[in-house]
């Protein structure tokens, strides 16, 4: 059984030309995406087991995930392909390498509900990983139930806020969910931006501090080019960004997470909960994470460029 499952969405991705706005694009190229599903590809490549529940279209681009995905080595017999929905799709566009334009089709994703879910299943992994994306559409109970049965059965749960404000009906509700999503995890990833719509600060210091008030054992800020802070009941830290030749920045932060996992699920078959981790060796789990992060940024598409651990020890050796 899976060590690491993830939950969310798989999703078609469709890329404009690099340098031009959807406006302003007449082609597209297509590229499997979704935050947990580039988070579980990365870990099978980064040599773990995993499984990824969600749902897709019954349609022939859910047919394409879910042959990519297992083909990749993740567990793929909770990912649903559900008659009567199409399988959602995101028109991307990156006319800088700083702005990203793009327009979100929902479908299939938005309609995991609790009856989906397996609590034997979930119960067997160490670890559960997913976002707030599951709070939306008709998917919010299930996302409630799941935190509920990984809590239930000592599994430990690890949160992206990744905010996407165009998935919400206000702001407001946004806000709420995400912050439930936070009080309840072990581990809670933010970036600075949702930092600063969650609680109003933008020192990533101070947020580290107001992350472990809500009540997660570790808190991660995320700073892009300007790498993480992190803390625990041990200690706090910072863990500079690496330098690459950035080509695409999507799924740099699913890849984070993905090598986050990695460095907790080790430190956990050592007997190491979050809270218990010394700074030094978060810095070293911290320090592997953004390597992952910093090498999926290296070429076009979210899950093009995900590395193998062959590949991020190398880099580190570096």
């Amino acid at each position: 059984m899976p060590e690491i499952l993830c939950v969310g969405e798989a999703v078609i991705d469709l890329f404009a030309p690099t340098g031009v706005s959807l406006k302003e694009a007449d082609r597209f190229s297509r590229a499997p995406g979704g935050g947990p599903a580039n988070t579980a590809v990365c870990l099978a490549r980064l040599g773990r087991d995993v499984g990824l529940i969600g749902c897709v279209g019954a349609d022939s681009l859910g047919d394409y995930l879910i042959e990519l995905i297992a083909s990749e080595g993740v567990e793929t017999s909770h990912l649903r392909a559900l008659d009567g929905h199409f399988t959602t799709t995101a028109l991307i566009a990156r006319p800088t390498p700083e702005q990203q334009d793009f327009t979100i089709f929902r479908g299939a994703d938005a309609e995991l509900l609790s009856e989906h879910l397996d609590e034997p299943y979930i119960a067997t992994a160490a670890l559960l990983a997913y976002g707030s994306p599951i709070f939306t559409g008709n998917s919010h109970a299930a996302g409630l139930d799941l935190v509920s049965m990984a809590r239930r059965n000592q599994v430990l749960v690890s949160f992206d806020a990744n905010l996407r404000p165009r998935l919400w009906p206000s702001l407001d509700v946004a806000r709420s969910r995400i912050m439930a999503g936070v009080r309840s995890c072990d581990i809670c990833k933010l970036n600075e931006v949702e930092l600063e719509f969650l609680s109003g600060i933008t020192d990533p210091q101070q947020g580290v501090e107001w992350v472990l008030e809500q009540g997660p054992a570790l808190s991660a800020i995320t700073l892009g080019g300007g790498g993480v802070h992190f803390g625990n009941a041990r200690g706090r830290g910072h863990v500079p960004a690496f330098k690459v030749q950035e080509v695409d920045t999507t799924g740099c932060g699913d890849a984070f997470v993905a090598g986050l996992s990695v460095g907790l699920c080790d430190a956990a078959g050592e007997g190491l909960a979050p809270a218990d981790c010394s700074s030094e060796r978060l810095f070293e789990i911290f320090r592997f994470a953004n390597a992952v992060g910093a090498l999926a940024a290296t070429a076009t598409g979210a899950m093009t460029a995900l590395p193998t651990r062959h590949q991020v020890e190398g880099f580190l050796q570096k």
